[in-house]
């Protein structure tokens, strides 16, 4: 009887599962036709505004997964008067772009950094930035580094 216990509940998982949108053939939630909208259409995306952090998140997932995550969208997620710049690949953004993106969004009130992938983009020239500038200007609280590999010992301990 537990083998039959343990079928039925995962076929009862499995319908929960596909009525909450997450199975193969489920139709997609209203906020998931937005994101892919203007996923698909982000190379005619010039600001996003005050939209939550969780929906830039969304975004940036969605446009790593369909190969569109690139210095231009970069731009638009980096931009001024954000509180998180949370990246799930930064592999096609430079350093120097992020350096420049730094310098502008830490003295407007970045709080939180969290990269992944993010190889290319944070190194030695990110953390000079970082440390050079005025520690009034700074309110960071929270910085999360995955792949970092151009980053040495010396560079995390300033």
């Amino acid at each position: 009887t537990n083998s039959n216990y343990y079928v039925k509940r995962r076929k009862r998982f499995h319908q929960q599962k596909e009525l909450m949108g997450l199975g193969r053939n489920s139709v997609p939630s209203l906020f998931q036709l937005c994101i892919n909208y203007l996923v698909d259409n982000f190379e005619h995306v010039d600001s996003l505004g005050l939209v939550d952090h969780s929906i830039r998140v969304a975004l940036c997932e969605r446009l790593v997964a369909k190969g569109k995550m690139n210095g231009a969208a970069f731009d638009v997620l980096a931009e001024e008067g954000v509180e998180t710049l949370e990246l799930v690949d930064c592999a096609q953004v430079t350093q120097d772009q992020f350096c420049d993106a730094v310098k502008v969004l830490i003295p407007m009130g970045l709080r939180a950094i969290l990269l992944q992938h993010c190889g290319r983009c944070f190194g030695a020239q990110a953390v000079k930035t970082i440390v050079d500038m005025k520690s009034d200007d700074i309110q960071l609280f929270a910085l999360s580094l995955a792949g970092a590999y151009l980053l040495t010992d010396d560079d995390i301990s300033r």
